[in-house]
């Protein structure tokens, strides 16, 4: 039997006083999807899409029509009798009801009034009235504003009908019920596997003064292993307040990575505000405990943790509620931007230069600068500027952000661009596919011109090692004359031309193992991967994706895991920007359904979270790590570790140490920085904990030497003087079999050689120097270039300057060029 109390004024509005018994009820679980779909029934449905599953509180529609999911349940309009059932499946306490419209761009549709009628049986109705006759509840004004009706006494009952009686547009509508579960006497023991709160754990909703004022106490607490700061100020002048958790908090240890965590990019996406809150005084009561896996992470990580930064928004959603916080309510930055789409879009600029053929050479795989305009950009938010700053002031390897509205973990790029088309065949050279085409030999290319093989290097996609310019850059650019090639070869592998390219480029990677029509993905796909799985598979709940996604919007087959660019992308994002101009890893952990859950539930959402925080800090341990030096045990700041096979590198600390996040598996790693030889060791990352180290000892390069001779000379160009009027004997040639070198053609010859293969090279010749005739017609009208002049002298009998360089008789029969190194790729 239903039990109604009936008083004159039964209901009573949001902004009422309300008994302390009734407010303590949260609610049933609508909006975070703990009522399951099976539970929600109602009178007819308009179509599909606008089922009574989509009746929750801050559902969002789509528009794709072919994929249409409504935001709202909508009812048939030909019906005469509507209503709307929840089954609470045991004996609850209802003491009020949320409404919101429907969630649509181009339509107003929501209820206006509506009864309550409560049932035991599903049967038998009572609706709630004040003796005389049914009592109407006022709803909506608008499609999204929530608006909140309590019961002055709770109604005890099993089920709950909203029977609307108005509406606007169609009836449409999304709700939540509040309310309190009666103890089952019979569920004793289910109850003992249940949540029971920590006591040394504050388990509630902070305002931004009591988030700073808890932030103290731990560090009041913790005054050895803590350290709290600014990142920067916001709109409203608050502070984005920080905590460092470390054994040495104050300053960067060498060795020791920096990890962060962050929240509050949305206002009104509390959770991840209170589990970071939560994670500072877990880690410092459990090191005081000597907890030792508190110990290991505190004293082997740098742990930054920030829980607001978006104070502004965050103060405005907690000021108007849990329940009353919309969607949107909070979400943006005093100034209307979303901080987490708000970063410069480094994504284009990568990607043109991909398609053009200039990665690595000429635009870096990773660091790509921010654009000239940045700091007079005035859609940059002051939060964003105070967070890029903070990224760049310190040397992060892993980082997460929390977010809402969704239970899953978004790994980058977040950002879409398609693939070009795939390629059929291996990466060729343009020339070398013109002379296939024309019925060449192309196992003989290039042998007439003394140049070198393509060597593994090109495939890897990183800059030629120095060792092998040094020892024939000068032969392979100087013994055809002048070479247009070569001004743009001195940036991009002195020597290899740029007309030698693969269309695509060599470094741009994406096209090799990518279907087309699908986004780009980062050369760190896998690794993203396994880091996203790391904290969904560790959650207590995020892979039990049975129940579907919050909103439909999940692509099919997601595991608690996604690819950001392939389920909601956005450009100029904070993990894109992340990757591309720091060495910093970062992705998105969206949380929950409910972005503002009542403060009764997170003691829950902590035991789901706990673990999974724990184990992804973790990850930051994983792949190889060092440092790198010169020869006289100085470190080397800014140097680039390059990875074969991973068209992405990253750089080392101010204090010379590194760290790459890798996968198990053997890597060919290179380190390289100006002024020094470059060093490639083999690394081996093992599935134990722990990275692998991997240091590396740089010598000078003789860059140092050839600087200081052109100083010597003003920087002007200097004149070389060979002898090309005899013969000579190339020293690379082996066993009796000699190449002999003409000065007049300017190419090898083997006197063994069919006049086949001599009418070959003559024609590819003559193409050459067609071409080189072209180029430098188009220089010359476009701009001035430095004089270019051929000589030909008897070489001096004293000893070179060139011969420290330890080049050979042979290797140094090359006509003369006269080059201004002063002179940029830039320039032209």
């Amino acid at each position: 039997m239903v039990k109604i109390y009936f008083f004159f004024f039964l209901i009573v509005s949001s902004h009422s006083f309300v008994p302390p018994h009734v407010a303590e009820c949260p609610p049933l679980g609508m909006e975070s999807h703990k009522i399951e779909s099976d539970q929600l029934t109602a009178s007819s449905m308009s179509q599909y899409a606008f089922s009574p599953q989509r009746a929750r509180l801050n559902m969002q529609g789509s528009e794709d029509e072919d994929n249409m999911r409504g935001g709202a349940w909508c009812a048939n309009s030909e019906d005469r009798i509507h209503w709307f059932e929840v089954d609470a499946r045991r004996e609850t306490e209802f003491t009020g009801v949320v409404t919101q419209g429907r969630d649509a761009l181009n339509e107003s549709d929501f209820v206006t009034s509506y009864f309550l009628a409560f049932s035991n049986d599903s049967r038998e109705w009572t609706t709630i009235h004040d003796g005389y006759a049914d009592w109407l509840f006022f709803g909506n004004n608008d499609k999204d504003t929530p608006v909140m009706n309590r019961l002055a006494e709770p109604v005890l009952a099993r089920y709950i009908r909203i029977i609307p009686q108005s509406w606007n547009g169609s009836l449409c509508m999304r709700l939540e019920v509040l309310g309190c579960p009666v103890p089952d006497p019979g569920g004793a023991l289910y109850r003992q596997n249940e949540v029971t709160p920590v006591d040394y754990l504050e388990f509630k909703h902070h305002s931004y003064s009591e988030m700073v004022e808890l932030m103290k106490s731990v560090h009041e607490e913790c005054p050895n292993i803590t350290n709290i700061y600014s990142l920067g100020r916001s709109s409203k002048g608050r502070e984005i307040m920080a905590m460092i958790i470390s054994g040495n908090p104050t300053e960067h240890e060498i060795g020791e990575p920096e990890f962060r965590f962050t929240a509050g990019l949305h206002g009104n996406e509390a959770v991840g505000r209170e589990l970071i809150l939560l994670l500072m005084q877990y880690l410092c009561k459990e090191y005081k405990d000597r907890n030792p896996r508190a110990q290991r992470l505190v004293e082997g990580i740098r742990i930054h943790l920030v829980p607001s930064l978006n104070p502004d928004g965050h103060e405005t959603a907690f000021e108007v509620g849990s329940e009353m916080s919309s969607w949107t309510m909070g979400h943006f930055t005093e100034d209307g931007f979303d901080i987490f789409q708000n970063f410069p879009d480094l994504n284009s600029i990568l990607w043109d230069a991909e398609d053009k053929g200039m990665v690595p050479k000429l635009t870096p795989n990773h660091h790509v600068p921010i654009p000239e305009n940045f700091e007079f950009n005035t859609s940059i938010a002051m939060e964003t500027r105070a967070i890029i700053s903070w990224m760049k002031a310190y040397p992060f390897v892993l980082g997460a952000n929390f977010q809402g509205g969704e239970a899953i973990v978004a790994y980058p790029y977040d950002s879409l661009r398609l693939n070009k088309p795939a390629k059929s065949e291996q990466s060729r050279s343009r020339k070398k596919r013109q002379y296939e085409d024309e019925g060449f030999d192309v196992t003989e290319w290039g042998r007439g011109y003394q140049e070198e093989p393509e060597e593994d290097w090109r495939s890897r996609g990183y800059a030629e090692p120095e060792e092998e310019w040094r020892g024939h850059g000068y032969d392979h650019g100087y013994d055809h004359g002048y070479d247009p090639g070569y001004e743009h070869g001195y940036s991009q592998g002195y020597g290899h031309r740029e007309e030698e390219e693969d269309d695509g480029g060599r470094g741009a990677g994406f096209h090799y193992s990518e279907p087309e029509d699908e986004p780009r993905l980062t050369p760190d796909e896998s690794l993203f991967r396994w880091l996203a799985v790391s904290y969904a598979s560790t959650h207590l709940t995020m892979t039990h994706n049975y129940r579907g996604s919050c909103h439909g919007d999940i692509p099919a087959g997601a595991v608690g895991m996604v690819n950001r660019a392939k389920w909601k992308p956005v450009t100029g994002s904070m993990n894109d920007f992340s990757y591309l101009h720091t060495n910093c890893y970062e992705l998105s952990i969206f949380l929950g359904c409910d972005k503002f859950p009542h403060q009764s539930e997170l003691a829950q959402e902590w035991e789901k979270n706990r673990e999974a925080m724990l184990t992804f800090m973790e990850q930051v341990h994983r792949g190889i790590r060092g440092i790198v030096k010169d020869q006289q045990g100085n470190p080397i700041a800014n140097a680039t570790i390059s990875v074969e096979g991973i068209n992405h590198d990253v750089t080392t600390a101010p204090t010379g140490d590194y760290w790459r996040l890798l996968n198990p598996g053997e890597y060919r790693v290179t380190a390289k920085a100006e002024g020094f030889s470059s060093e490639t060791k083999l690394c081996v990352v093992g599935y134990e904990s722990g990275a692998t180290s991997c240091s590396f000892n740089l010598a000078k390069s003789n860059w140092d030497r050839i600087k200081q001779i052109m100083a010597l000379h003003g920087n002007k160009p200097i004149r070389l003087s060979y002898s090309n009027s005899r013969t000579q004997t190339s020293s690379r040639s082996s066993g009796s079999q000699k190449r002999v070198i003409s000065g007049g053609n300017g190419f090898s010859s083997n006197s063994n050689a069919s006049p086949q293969r001599m009418r070959m090279l003559r024609i590819a010749r003559i193409r050459r120097l067609r071409q080189q005739r072209l180029m430098r017609l188009r220089l010359s009208l476009t701009t001035t270039m430095p004089t270019t002049t051929t000589t030909t002298t008897t070489a001096a009998p004293t000893t070179s300057w060139y011969d420290s360089w330890g080049l050979g008789e042979a290797e140094s029969v090359t006509p003369v060029l006269d080059y201004n190194y002063e002179y940029k790729i830039d320039d032209y």
